[in-house]
């Protein structure tokens, strides 16, 4: 039987937000390399961000728009992370047919996760070159539009296991034959078994 399977990055695949991670990874990188330019315009998007005058959207497109990373660095950023990753998740559907990870992180290093772990797609947050008005994350209902349409473009009917902790992609669990819910926040908990048949999901707490 062809089966498909999604599976989200951050806090599920890894037991981080890869993303925070990444941005720590660049600030340090910047300092290593005396790229000053770089090191002040991640430090005032930060600080924005915690002053709350900028989106998480808008820190995330200053970081795209304005990194350039060579693959030797992003592979020792992977090299940092990997103790956290999951790979126990991973094994129980290694001969799924078709296996997505999909994403909101930056598909920078995403897209090599994706490759490394055996993935046969990446669906990640990307930057063009486009403004700010144009840029998107992949996330919530642009997530669920995005793999519907790789499913389609596959001809995979639908999802048979989605892994995932966030109520964010409650749309892709609604339309997964069956979810696995990796440590979910009590409002997600609620939510699952106000909205869904108990069959159709399975919470995993570590």
């Amino acid at each position: 039987m062809r089966k498909t399977l999604v599976v989200d990055l951050d806090e599920t695949l890894y037991r981080i937000n890869t993303f925070h991670y990444f941005y720590k990874f660049l600030l340090k990188n910047s300092l290593k390399k005396l790229d000053l330019k770089l090191f002040f315009v991640l430090m005032f998007a930060a600080l924005g961000r915690v002053l709350r005058v900028i989106s998480h959207k808008k820190l995330k497109y200053t970081v795209l728009k304005n990194t350039k990373i060579a693959a030797t660095e992003i592979a020792s950023f992977l090299k940092e992370i990997e103790i956290y990753k999951r790979q126990d998740l991973l094994d129980e559907f290694l001969a799924y047919e078709l296996k997505i990870l999909a994403t909101g992180a930056p598909g920078i290093y995403a897209e090599k996760i994706a490759v490394k772990n055996g993935f046969d797609a990446c669906l990640a947050t990307t930057y063009k070159g486009e403004s700010f008005s144009f840029f998107t994350e992949n996330l919530k209902e642009e997530k669920s539009n995005q793999v519907s349409m790789l499913l389609q473009q596959k001809g995979y009917p639908n999802i048979d296991v989605l892994i995932t902790d966030h109520e964010d992609d409650f749309s892709l669990i609604k339309i997964a034959k069956h979810s696995l819910i990796v440590n979910p926040s009590a409002k997600l908990s609620k939510r699952l078994q106000e909205e869904l048949p108990l069959d159709n999901f399975t919470i995993l707490n570590d």
